[in-house]
């Protein structure tokens, strides 16, 4: 069956030879039908989709698929069609309605049909309530009258990790009740003992195309599916109900060879022959082809042989001392006058082996071995074996070995003799192979257990096993469960015989997956459990963990504890299996270390700020709101914080705050936060933290359900918790070079050492600059809030003196103080400012950390930087009783231009008062007294008065006096003309140059010397009226001089000096104006 044509019509292929031939297609359902039948009209026709077929047990054909308007989604629904001859004629089509889906509904894959022909059908679509693709089963049954009735609709129950997004679902029932489903997405198979009514995970596969189940027999379900990429081949696994889904892998069927192509869609059929027959499409070749299988060949691990061989017990009796009774500890043994268990040696090597004597007394005499522990699920035994005579005449002439697989369950024993190999069931023979084995000469049996089978094998030693089987038997009462492995030996000589074993193993295949092969974690990070995945799963199986330097690593169950730097390997041992990861220990990265304390660079707490006012903060932030997006500020018992508010229009509405400054290398951001309701149903309420800054780069989301980080749409590393609505909690992130890391904890508790999350990445970069940016959004159409509190920026620094105490005389020269930092933060953002204090001037004062000693006496010199304060204790002595005349040639020295200049940059350019000591501090104790030659301009006690009109020299003459001594020192100072206006701006003429023409800009006026922060605004207007073309730009890093240049000749040219960058130009600016001016 098929859908073929851009109209969606459906047609029927018949096969009566097991496929290997098929007939012409007929048409089964067209645009056409469905119009005949009233499903759509002419005007609005619609086309049939993604048929499936399904065999009830009164042997009727049903078909399902589903409409769709061409070229829409519009009108898609499910229709199912009955034929009570094998294909050869249709019922009307019948509509599968669901409520639960009422906005559109589709199908494709298997429908379920149970012992009493009720059917469960898989659906997929959107509703009211399910805005993402939904699967939803409907049951079905026939009333009295033969019409169908759907008389439930279940959900496919998911989990919140996989989010809701479900479809594409196939169904098969391998029981009364029991059903499986396998989706399309996630990728994941359920399974429901209740029809449908509840689910659980119990496989996952990844997200796949068109899955397929048929049932093969009552323990083994066929399923296929093509992969999601492009040239979507095709992959079969055989599910055995009684291992899990884990008990095989998938394997290739079909893979176009000649590049990408659209292929996929795959189906099975049980063949009457017994083959497996997978169809498929390929649109390179134009074909639909198909693929033959045996069920054999889908083997799990133990017949298969995938993974690895898990050696239970081994043993080639070498290590034991000749003709002594065989004692290995793994096995009972049953032994006796008449029945024996000996080790032996060849005559013409040293090989070692062990013998089992019988002989029949009154009775059959049975040496036997026998396992202490039960053996579960799976597994395989083998050994060499040697009859040493013929077998006897006398008696019941038997001459076998027994050899039990589940000795205690079920039996079913193994007879093993020259002439043949018997199973049996409860005393009869359930399959037989017959040999022709030789007396004396070696051979190896091979025997498996395997879901619901036994299979058996012999062949001569030395010789290339066999591909096939001597015995393959399945029966219900072949199980999983714990069995002891036996082995016996008896003969009906009187005289006695012999047998000979030597290499017998008892194994397992499986694959052991660990869930880490490498780990890189800094050192006393939250330990990490290695997990370890055994197919098939092995319960309790006892893996040894070791580590080979537990200086660097230690392992416990699986926990890793990471100590110190260095590497170590964990192992893992099961058995002859070793699994190993690797693991790199780091040293801590300062950031997140214990060492020195974290400087507070930036810290805004809103209690500067008015309660119920928007918040402006626009020094530190750029913030981004609207009328559905606001920033304010809120007050909670004396305490202000701000709200976050967002309401869903007609499309998500953000609000964000950002950081103005940028931040590069490591840093750690912390705030507080609280969402002050939950998140809307079937909605979304997300802050979006980036503390990298890039388009979709390394973002955290933090919800009330929890916390992620992702870039784009990889997931790094997830937390589900419960941020309680109306509730405070602590978020703290820290960027490393490489890493991310982020944890909340619950307010005014003690803030927990795990992390929350991890992002490892070679796209976080501690290299370039960054800035915070925190956004919030909910679908709420009422809106909703989120609160922040407390946000902190920081870096952690060990910041130290150079010295920490200084001893000095007055006399000394000055000495430098140097600020060290580890790491090293000087060429990072934000660029440290320190500042330099002195507690007491008169002793010693500073400047830039060079210490000056004024006098006798003990000073603290204090350095610093935000919240961080570092001191250095300065001692100064006297030093040696000057004259006078070296007292008064001591402070004339030390009289200088830098000591009197005060505010001003020098004496050439004064337009502030000066600072016209009378005595020097830390000096020779001299007194000092002032003339000067223009009072008017400048008064004795160094008060400024600045002309009106030009420049004015002032000669200054400081007297200076000791005892009887005095000398004078003479200072030309040069005062500015006043303006009287702080800032004037003038606008040179237009000259060539530039992108065509330049002006030059000059600011002047009584502060032009102070522009640090202030911007200069220039618009250009080229034209006039409603043609005026008019650009502006904004110069942030200004100094008196600014050239700009333009385009066109004669263009308008006008200049502001503000205070802050405007939101408009012109009356209205939003900020301080200095000065203005236009040509």
């Amino acid at each position: 069956m098929m859908h073929h044509s851009h109209s969606g019509e459906i047609y029927i292929v018949e096969s009566t030879d097991n496929g290997q031939t098929w007939s012409e297609e007929r048409l089964v359902m067209s645009s056409e039908i469905l119009i005949e039948k009233g499903i759509c009209t002419p005007e609005l026709p619609v086309e049939a989709r993604d048929p499936n077929f399904a065999l009830l047990n009164d042997g009727t054909v049903i078909l399902t698929f589903f409409t769709r308007r061409y070229t829409t989604d519009s009108f898609i629904k499910v229709y199912m069609m009955e034929s009570k001859d094998g294909g050869e004629t249709w019922g009307d089509p019948i509509l599968i309605p669901c409520q639960t889906l009422n906005n559109w509904c589709a199908k494709r894959g298997n429908i379920a049909v149970f012992n009493d022909d009720e059917i469960l059908v898989p659906v997929y679509g959107g509703g009211e309530n399910y805005p993402q693709e939904t699967a939803v089963n409907i049951l079905g049954k026939r009333n009295e009258n033969g019409e169908w009735e759907w008389i439930r609709e279940s959900v496919l129950a998911t989990t919140p990790e996989l989010g809701t997004r479900i479809n594409e679902v196939s169904l098969i029932a391998t029981g009364e009740d029991t059903v499986y489903a396998l989706a399309r997405q996630p990728g994941y198979l359920w399974k429901s003992e209740d029809r449908g009514i509840t689910w659980e995970i119990c496989g996952t596969q990844g997200e796949l195309h068109q899955p397929g189940l048929i049932k093969v027999d009552d323990n083994r379900v066929f399923c296929t599916w093509s992969r999601p990429t492009s040239p979507r081949p095709i992959y079969g696994k055989m599910f055995y109900l009684d291992q899990g889904w884990e008990a095989t892998k998938e394997r290739l069927i079909y893979r176009y060879p000649h590049g990408s192509t659209d292929m996929g869609d795959p189906s099975a059929v049980l063949t009457n022959d017994g083959k497996l027959l997978t169809i498929y499409y390929v649109t390179a070749l134009q074909i639909i082809g198909g693929t033959f299988s045996n069920p054999s060949d889908w083997g799990p691990f133990e017949l298969s042989g995938g993974g690895e061989k898990w050696i239970l017990f081994e043993d080639n009796f070498d290590d034991y001392t000749e003709d002594i009774a065989y004692p290995n500890p793994y096995f009972t043994h049953k032994t006796g006058e008449n029945r024996t268990i000996t080790v032996k040696k060849e005559t013409e090597s040293d090989n070692k082996f062990i013998q089992f004597y019988s002989k029949y007394t009154t009775g059959y005499q049975k040496p036997e071995i026998r396992s202490k522990s039960g053996i579960e699920g799976s597994y395989t035994a083998q050994f060499d074996f040697r009859f040493n005579e013929a077998t006897p005449t006398e008696g019941d002439k038997i001459q076998e070995m027994y050899i039990y697989m589940q000795n205690g369950v079920g039996s079913y024993p193994i007879h093993l003799s020259l002439e043949r190999v018997i199973l049996k069931n409860s005393g009869t023979d359930a399959a037989v192979a017959n040999k022709e084995l030789s007396p004396g000469l070696w051979y190896t049996f091979k025997s498996v257990r395997c879901s619901n089978g036994i299979y058996i094998k012999v062949w001569e030693k030395g010789k290339p096993e066999p591909d096939t089987w001597d015995i393959e038997y399945h029966h219900s009462g072949i199980g999983s469960a714990a069995g002891l492995y036996t082995m016996s030996y008896i003969t009906s000589s009187t005289s006695g015989q012999t047998v000979d074993i030597d290499n017998i193993i008892i194994s397992k295949q499986i694959e052991i997956i660990l869930s880490h092969t490498s780990l890189e974690k800094y050192e006393g990070f939250n330990p990490v459990q290695i997990e370890v995945s055994i197919i098939p799963a092995q319960a309790n199986a006892p893996i040894i963990w070791t580590s080979s330097d537990e200086a660097v690593a230690t392992v416990e169950d699986g926990f890793v504890n990471f100590i110190s730097p260095g590497t170590a390997t964990i192992t893992a041992k099961l058995g002859n299996i070793e699994k190993t990861c690797t693991v790199t220990v780091l040293g801590l990265p300062f950031e997140i270390s214990k060492n020195g304390e974290p400087w507070i660079y930036l810290m805004e707490d809103f209690e500067d700020d008015t309660a119920d006012d928007s918040y402006t903060n626009e020094n530190d932030f750029i913030l981004y709101t609207s009328e559905n997006s606001l920033l304010n500020v809120k007050s909670d018992n004396d305490n202000n914080y701000l709200q976050i508010f967002s309401r869903y229009t007609n499309a998500y509405n953000s609000t964000e705050i950002r950081t103005r400054a940028s931040t590069s290398g490591e840093y750690t951001v912390q705030f507080d936060f609280r969402f002050e309701e939950p998140t809307p149903k079937d909605g979304l309420q997300v802050v979006y933290i980036r503390i990298l800054h890039g388009s979709g780069s390394h973002v955290m989301h933090l919800t009330d359900t929890g916390l992620l980080i992702k870039d784009s749409s990889t997931l790094f590393d997830e937390v589900k918790r419960d941020f309680t609505p109306g509730e405070w909690f602590t978020f703290k992130g820290v960027r490393l070079d490489g890493r991310i890391y982020a944890k909340v904890w619950p307010k005014g508790t003690q803030e927990p050492e795990e992390w929350d999350i991890e992002c490892i990445s070679s796209g976080v970069s501690t290299d370039g600059n960054a800035v915070f940016r925190m956004y919030y959004i909910s679908s709420s159409t009422s809106g909703q809030a989120f609160d922040v509190d407390n946000l902190i920026f920081s870096k952690r620094v060990n910041m130290t003196l150079s010295s920490t105490e200084i001893n000095a005389k007055v006399s000394d020269d000055d000495y430098q103080l140097d600020v060290i930092f580890e790491p090293d933060v000087t060429l990072r953002l934000p660029t440290p400012v320190i500042t330099w204090s002195s507690d007491n001037p008169s002793v010693a004062t500073v400047n830039n950390g060079l210490v000056s000693f004024k006098g006798a006496g003990t000073a603290t010199i204090t350095a610093t930087l935000g919240n961080i304060t570092k001191s250095c204790i300065v001692n100064v002595e006297s030093g040696p009783e000057l004259s006078d005349e070296e007292a008064v040639a001591e402070d004339k020295a030390l009289l200088t231009e830098e000591l009197i200049k005060g505010n001003n940059t020098n004496l050439d350019n004064v337009t502030e008062d000066l600072n016209l000591v009378t005595s020097i501090s830390g000096g020779a104790g001299c007194t000092i007294s002032w003339t000067s030659s223009n009072e008017a301009v400048i008064a004795t006690d160094g008060k400024v008065t600045r002309p009106e009109e030009g420049n004015v020299v002032v000669t200054l003459t400081a007297t200076i006096t000791k005892g009887a001594v005095s000398d004078t020192k003479v200072f030309n100072v040069t005062v500015k003309q006043g303006s009287g206006k702080d800032y004037i701006l003038f606008i040179g003429s237009e000259s060539s140059g530039g992108a065509g023409y330049i002006r030059t800009i000059t600011v002047s006026g009584d502060k032009a010397d102070d522009l640090a922060g202030k911007y200069l605004v220039v618009q250009f207007t080229e034209g006039a009226g409603v043609d005026a073309l008019v650009s502006v730009i904004m110069v942030s890093s200004i100094s008196e001089e600014v050239t700009v240049s333009y385009q066109t000749a004669g263009t308008k040219v006008e200049v502001w000096l503000t205070s802050g960058m405007p939101d408009l130009v012109g009356e209205d600016m939003s900020v301080t104006v200095y000065a203005n001016a236009s040509t």
